[in-house]
């Protein structure tokens, strides 16, 4: 007994290797944060672009002053033109669509149909539509949560 004693305190005082074990349990962790800040980075940066695809969709009907699905649509395609490995292409997805409203109180629309009068005596304004959506492919494939998730981003704005 009197043998043990003196080698286990030598072993339980010798430190080379604590450096290793240390790395060892700690970088799993390091790695799986450095994962999880890099697909929540490109995360938001999808949800940008699929933001930039609808601003712009709406920036075209306002320059234009009327409505042309093909030409929003094309702004919308051209604001985000490149896919990448984790974003599909910014598409305008459903069309862009025109609707008619009259003002109805406390920034409320009602939706009528386009050409008549509204109560006020004004005719009804003109306004747009735009949904932009893409497809987001994650890094990792996360639990409880889906691995390709659309994104989609939807602006209205009064042409009219």
């Amino acid at each position: 007994m009197r043998m043990i004693q003196p080698a286990l305190r030598r072993f339980f005082a010798n430190s080379s290797g604590a450096s290793v074990l240390e790395l060892a349990l700690v970088s799993p962790v390091f790695v799986i944060a450095i994962l999880g800040v890099t697909d929540g980075s490109l995360w938001v940066l999808s949800a940008m672009r699929v933001d930039e695809g609808a601003r712009a969709g709406v920036q075209y009907a306002v320059a234009h002053s009327s409505f042309d699905s093909t030409g929003i649509s094309a702004a919308v395609a051209a604001a985000a033109p490149t896919t990448s490995a984790y974003l599909t292409a910014v598409t305008a997805d459903p069309a862009p669509t025109q609707w008619c409203a009259c003002p109805s109180g406390a920034g409320q629309l009602t939706q009528v149909t386009c050409g008549v009068k509204c109560s006020s005596g004004l005719v009804a304004g003109k306004y747009v539509t735009v949904t932009s959506k893409a497809t987001y492919t994650s890094i990792v494939n996360w639990p409880g949560r889906g691995s390709s998730p659309v994104m989609t981003s939807s602006l209205s704005v009064r042409i009219q």
